[in-house]
């Protein structure tokens, strides 16, 4: 049928609505005649039609027919992309005989022209955000939409005013041109330019959003379909309740599910916090936030009077049928948590906005919406509570602002908490629901203790965690029962409440120890017993009254410790035992724990009592009777003397007990006059120290007639103080010399030869301006079989003294220590295995990482493959970066000053802040070094904001820059990081963007960074990686072929973080190390060199607790630079399909 006929057959269907017509196959007819008219009055004439036929608008399905009518426009723009790209590439194709063309005759701009203009005064204007939004995502579908950049840009200007002009008219009351309004722009934000969002009108934008989303029909229409589900939910034939996937509740959940809004809820609720960070009229936030705090509420209300919630979710397989449990209740939570994950989401946007709207931070306003906020977190509790703590991390930081706000107003405070107290105060309530509004109460009450009076801390915070401290016999409450003696610790660490302490002491020792271990984890009974004894031991103000109790507590606890049980404990995932030496602690008896209880507790002791408890400790450790128990107890013991938890008048006391009153013995050797310091298991072994060259060649004789005994050996290092312990994870030669590098300096350097050796050879690195071997990597790496050599930099020691006056250790620190042990190494490993080695790698971070990329641009030949993660690159800059934040904070009795606890959520000092978080221009505003990234604030602010100048910077320019002892770090200015960077002492800058000797040698390079990495910037990476594609002329395409760069979200400096930082560049114990190549970066290193299998992302693990043993939290693929990490699918965040690259 010729088009003009075809276009007039289907404008007479759609001015007549008929209950027999199929409005989709309408549609699709129409899409298909969009893109073969060739008449642009008839292509306009068609797109009036499709907003005003009354076949299509008389009876809509609501947004389900807005969202048809966008896939007609957005299928229709695809067509014609995809049609000028053949003609293009190809000319114009031909049409079959008989057949309409499906060449449009119009230019791609004459053709959106022609469909804009359908847009006219006939229909509603909300409705021409069907034709724009639909032709602006079909051009961003298409991979040719670089072609069309001005058009596109026309578009989002053209959608971008029909918004604003569409939001005049939905105040009318126009209810589905509101949600049109919202289905559009959610789907079409994300292609916005900034300046194009910055043209929107937030202030009639946002209620729109929150109405649509909340309170419509085609949102969750004001959680009110919780009541429905409750008249479906009865008693079954086997007694369990039961809730029929053939219900009308159910199928209404079904339905809410696939409404568009909420189906796309985690993209709109980002919408929504980025209008509630721009609207001008703060006045509306707080509206929007009574709106929220009622929505939750009555979702809170809802789930009372639903059956479903006198349930606890442990007895949920139990009480319910298995319909239910399978089928319908999946679904009811996927509602609750995608509701609950959008909230939390704007609050997320309020609190971000406190920083740079002084309405809302207003001492009149300030406390009433952070109230707000936590009214609502508390009525979402009965959802998030499923989830865990730690789980959300939005919700973690709205949740901790809040708190954080409010404690600096205390009589608001106390009004909120009085408002939120149990109902049943004093008593356990029967309902859960109620339970878990009580397990809120004490979370959040514990943060208040120190701004509340004593009355209201008994009155509230006793009176509510009381009946939980004794209760027994129920292992559902374990989380309130923790909770309660967290609240109650911290009422008696207040120090406005030592009458209080004084008097409710008593009990919560005797509850204490009667719940131990049934009712309360190992991790918090300890940190309970810590707590007391330093509340009780002097300068506290209890010590004075009652200055018995520390040495009552300790009596009481070593009693305890006797006679406790010795079988080992069940586990308990969500409360793993502390490690030791980064080594996983074994399942602990009741007994270990108290012992171990006492060990943490001895740097609280006062000295005249720690002197007497020190034997008596050392006797409760030997009294442990199974061995791996008791060494963890030792070491424990170990560590506690030696970590810097002591002050100088007791860790002298410790030292002489140790070294000359018999403390060493009666440690180690206390039990049977002697110990096995480590024994052998699960395929590892824990050694004190490994044996020379000439001893393991005298092995491998003995080898010869007969298979020699592993042993573990014990020695003294410094006298009679112990080597703390490294783990092996094979057998392995070391052989360890220093090597003369200039007459006056030498490096340590140590290579691990192991038996299963896979003919591969590599170099670790080293950390700061420190000279220590890292054994850590030493061992990680000969455990996969590399030949693995490391240094120690030219010096020994953790700082840089050794640079003062001797350009040869500086020299050694910058290249030639590395370089020196990498010749070496390579001749040890061909005469110790009489053979050539195949291929050699690096791999190292921090200083580490730089020492990897001084190797690529320096000595090319060196490796095969190299593993640099967080270089410390511009190195001078560096340092001098870390040294400006002293320059901008000022000690911490500087007005400037920001405390750790304020990082959390800043509202005063924002110059500073904004400081931290700019780059750092210096002379004629050069850039010295790019901005610290945010993420990194909280240990960022133990380290460099701390209020003392950087240790690192001051050794850099006191000992290398300026030789200059009395150089003082406090005065430095964009002068002397000048002078360093024109000084540069060896090139230690390591910013040489030409790495093509390495490129045409065949070598390889995997780059990382952590984006959370809190002492070198990770913005610093990617301006490396640029700076060689500059200096290259290479795009990213070209230097895929040799250099590839990830950024790894979640990840501190190196390791640690809240991502999925454990990518295979550093061990956390046997069962943490990934032999597959995929979660390996090194393994992925080795099959790029050996096998020409290159990277496209890295995939990182996040371990439960950063502990292998504990099993997987979640999985990330990280994404190969330029590419991106974005998450499409927040409500299920942890599963690794969640996110894209893009």
């Amino acid at each position: 049928m010729p088009a003009d006929r075809l276009l007039g057959t289907l404008l007479r269907s759609l001015q007549t609505y008929t209950d027999q017509q199929d409005t989709p196959r309408l549609l699709s007819t129409a899409a298909s005649l969009l893109t073969t008219l060739t008449n642009p009055l008839n292509t306009t004439l068609l797109a009036a039609q499709l907003l005003t036929a009354p076949a299509i608008w008389d009876r809509p399905e609501g947004l389900q027919t807005c969202l048809q009518c966008v896939g007609v426009f957005h299928s229709a723009a695809i067509a014609v992309v995809k049609h000028e790209a053949e003609v293009r590439e190809n000319g114009t194709p031909a049409s079959m005989p008989g057949q309409v063309s499906t060449a449009p005759r119009l230019s791609p701009e004459d053709w959106v022209r022609a469909v804009v203009k359908g847009a006219n005064d006939r229909s509603e204007r909300w409705k021409h955000l069907l034709v724009l939004g639909g032709l602006l995502i079909g051009f961003d579908s298409s991979d040719y939409e670089g072609i069309y950049k001005g058009l596109r840009r026309t578009l989002e200007e053209a959608l971008v005013k029909a918004a604003n002009l569409a939001l005049e008219g939905v105040e009318t009351g126009d209810e589905l041109g509101g949600h049109c309004i919202v289905l559009v722009l959610n789907h079409s934000f994300g292609l916005l330019s900034d300046y194009e969002r910055a043209q929107l009108d937030y202030d009639r934008l946002l209620p729109v959003l929150i109405g649509s989303a909340f309170f419509s029909a085609e949102g969750f229409q004001s959680a009110y379909f919780l009541g429905i589900v409750d008249q479906d939910v009865a008693q079954v034939l086997d007694g369990k309740f039961g809730w029929s996937s053939k219900s009308t509740s159910y199928h209404q959940v079904e339905r809410i599910l696939s409404r568009p809004l909420v189906s796309s809820m985690g993209p709109l609720s980002r919408l929504i916090a980025h209008a509630v960070e721009n609207v001008k009229d703060a006045w509306l936030i707080q509206m929007m936030m009574e709106d929220l705090a009622g929505f939750a509420r009555t979702m809170t209300v809802q789930w009372r009077l639903n059956k479903l919630s006198e349930i606890e979710p442990s007895e949920e397989q139990i009480l319910l049928h298995e319909d239910a449990v399978g089928n319908t209740l999946p679904k009811l939570w996927r509602v609750l948590k995608s509701a609950m994950f959008a909230i939390v989401i704007v609050l997320r946007g309020v609190m971000g906005r406190f920083i740079g709207d002084a309405v809302l931070a207003a001492d009149g306003v300030a406390p009433v919406i952070v109230t707000q906020t936590l009214h609502t977190l508390r009525n979402l509790y009965f959802i998030s509570s499923r989830l865990g703590s730690n789980s959300f991390s939005q919700y973690t930081f709205t949740y901790l602002t809040a708190i954080d706000v409010l404690t600096n107003y205390s009589l608001q405070a106390d009004a909120f908490l009085k408002h939120i107290k149990p109902v049943e105060l004093g008593q356990i309530p029967q309902h859960p629901l109620d339970r878990c509004l009580d397990l809120f109460f004490l979370n959040t009450a514990e943060h208040f203790t120190l701004v509340l009076s004593p009355q209201t801390n008994e009155d509230l915070l006793v009176a509510a965690a009381t009946p939980y401290l004794a209760a027994g016999g129920n292992n559902r409450l374990l989380p309130i029962f923790e909770a309660a003696h967290s609240a109650m610790l911290a009422v008696i660490s207040a120090p406005q409440s030592a009458e209080l302490t004084a008097k409710h002491l008593p009990f919560y020792v005797d509850a204490l120890f009667k719940v131990f271990p049934t009712n309360l984890s190992p991790r918090q009974f300890r940190l309970a017993f810590k707590t007391l004894l330093t509340v009780t031991t002097p300068p506290s103000p209890i010590s004075a009254s009652q200055p018995l109790l520390p040495s009552t507590l300790l009596e009481l606890l070593h009693h305890s410790a006797l006679t406790a049980s010795a079988a080992p404990l069940r586990a308990d995932p969500a409360s793993p035992a502390p490690a030791t030496d980064n080594v996983a602690a074994p399942p602990l008896s009741e007994q270990a724990v108290l012992v171990l209880t006492l060990l943490d507790v001895l740097p609280s002791i006062p000295v005249a009592t720690l002197e007497e408890w020190l034997p008596l400790a050392a006797a409760l450790v030997n009294a442990v009777p199974d061995a791996e128990m008791r060494e963890h107890c030792q070491l424990r013991f170990w560590e506690t003397l030696n970590a810097g938890h002591m002050d100088a008048e007791r860790s002298q006391l410790c030292v002489a007990w140790w070294n000359s009153r018999g403390g060493r013995e009666a440690v180690l050797y206390g039990r049977e006059g002697g110990m096995e310091v480590a024994g052998e298991g699960q395929g590892q072994k824990r050694v004190w120290l490994v044996w020379s060259l000439k001893e393991e060649e005298e092995k491998k004789k003995k080898k010869k007639k007969k298979k020699r005994k592993k042993k573990n050996l014990e020695v003294g290092l410094l006298g009679s103080t112990p080597f703390r312990c490294q783990v092996v994870y094979n057998d392995l030669c070391r052989i360890a010399m220093k090597v003369a590098t200039s007459n006056r300096s030498e490096i340590t350097l140590e290579a691990w030869l192991p038996t299963n050796w896979t003919g591969r050879f590599l170099s670790t690195g080293n950390g700061g301006v420190s000279g220590c071997i890292q054994y850590e990597d030493l061992a990680y790496t000969a455990g996969l079989g590399f030949a693995t050599v490391g240094a120690n930099n030219g010096h020994n020691g953790t700082r840089g003294l050794a640079f003062y006056q001797n350009d040869d250790v500086v020299a050694d620190f910058v290249y030639r220590s590395l370089h020196t042990g990498v010749v070496i190494g390579k001749q040890l490993t061909t005469k110790y295995y009489g053979q050539d080695y195949r291929k050699s790698y690096y791999l190292g971070c921090s200083t580490g990482g730089r020492q990897g990329l001084k190797s690529v641009q320096d000595f090319p030949d060196d490796f095969d493959g190299v593993v640099a993660g967080a270089p410390a690159i511009a190195f001078n800059n560096l340092t001098s970066w870390s040294g400006n934040f002293f320059q901008i904070t000022g000690d911490n009795t500087s007005e400037s000053f920001v405390s750790q606890q304020l990082w959390s959520v800043v509202h005063t000092e924002v110059t500073a802040v904004r400081q931290v978080f700019s780059d750092y221009y210096g002379v004629n505003g050069s850039l010295i070094y790019s901005r610290m990234q945010p993420g990194s604030e909280l240990t960022a602010s133990r380290l460099l904001y701390n209020g003392i100048p950087f240790i690192y910077t001051a050794d850099w320019f006191k000992y290398a820059i300026y030789e200059n002892p009395n150089h003082d770090p406090a005065t430095q200015t964009i002068q002397d990081a000048a002078y360093a960077h024109q000084k540069n002492p060896f090139n230690v800058e390591t910013w040489n963007g030409d790495l093509s000797a390495f490129q045409k040698r065949g070598g390889k390079l995997l780059h990382y960074h952590g984006l959370q990495d809190f002492l070198i910037s990770s913005d610093n990476s990617p301006r490396y990686y640029n700076h060689v594609s500059t200096t290259m002329g290479l795009p990213s395409s070209d230097l895929d072929q040799f250099y590839r760069f990830f950024r790894i979200s979640g990840m501190g400096h190196c390791y640690g973080g809240p991502g999925a930082w454990q990518i295979g560049q550093r061990t956390i114990g046997a069962a943490g190390n990934p032999s597959n190549a995929q979660n390996n970066i090194l393994l992925r290193m080795v099959e790029w060199v050996e096998n020409g299998a290159a990277p496209e992302t890295v995939t990182g693990t996040k371990f439960v607790n950063d502990t292998a043993s504990l099993g997987v939290q979640f999985i990330r693929n990280h994404c190969k630079y330029p590419k991106r990490n974005v998450c499409v699918d927040p409500v299920n965040q942890v599963d690794p399909s969640a996110w894209k690259c893009v």
